[in-house]
């Protein structure tokens, strides 16, 4: 069971290659990425979860994004797409909580902030609200406190982690998310490149096992 805050594994444009190099690093074994952090292990082992829960945990809204934020310049910006119904479309910055952790007030909140049209950008979170079928779905590439329990935050809803499944909720907004396309091959190629860099930076390893670092300017 795996999970990461940031890094290659949590950015839409390196999230497939990065999962199968995993794979390839496990063969045989059944990977799973713990969407509700370090709860899903003490629940695959059979002990009660709510250990890890911080009680009485308050949550800390994501804020709006606007239409010329420097946010959008970056190549993996940090942004959860939120749209509700078909009419209406935010960004905001995948800072803080997952906005589904706001439960019946998100449904409001996202009135004052900016209309985007659409989200064109590599978003590494969503949530779709369907106000009329009274449905909402989410999905990470990270991990949202208490993944599992969201339905409890909104009753009366049928609440769905669709995990990393973003093409799910492009298919409940249609025309209203549209990452930009990926390239496997580019997208291995960047991965290499930043692992050589990183183990430049690094040094290589003595026989002992010690690793030497190398001070760079």
């Amino acid at each position: 069971m795996l999970r990461a805050s940031e890094g290659p594994v949590t950015e839409f444009r390196h999230r497939a290659v990065t999962w199968r190099a995993i794979a390839r690093a496990w063969p045989g074994w059944d990977l799973r990425w713990t969407y509700d952090g370090p709860a899903d292990p003490r629940r695959r082992l059979g002990l009660d979860p709510a250990e890890v829960r911080e009680r009485d945990r308050k949550v800390y809204p994501a804020p709006s994004l606007g239409p010329d934020d420097e946010e959008f310049l970056e190549r993996d910006p940090l942004v959860t797409a939120v749209t509700v119904g078909d009419r209406r479309r935010h960004l905001l910055a995948a800072i803080d909580d997952h906005p589904v952790t706001e439960g019946p007030a998100l449904l409001d909140r996202p009135a004052d902030a900016h209309d985007h049209g659409r989200c064109t950008v590599a978003a590494g979170a969503g949530v779709h609200l369907d106000p009329v079928r009274r449905r909402v779905g989410w999905w990470t590439m990270s991990a949202a406190a208490e993944a599992g329990e969201m339905g409890a935050r909104r009753p009366g809803w049928t609440v769905e982690c669709r995990q990393d499944r973003w093409e799910e909720h492009a298919r409940a907004a249609p025309g209203l998310l549209l990452p930009p396309r990926v390239n496997p091959e580019q997208a291995l190629a960047e991965l290499r490149e930043d692992a050589v860099e990183c183990t430049g930076r690094r040094g290589p390893r003595s026989p002992g096992g010690r690793r030497h670092f190398r001070h760079t300017p």
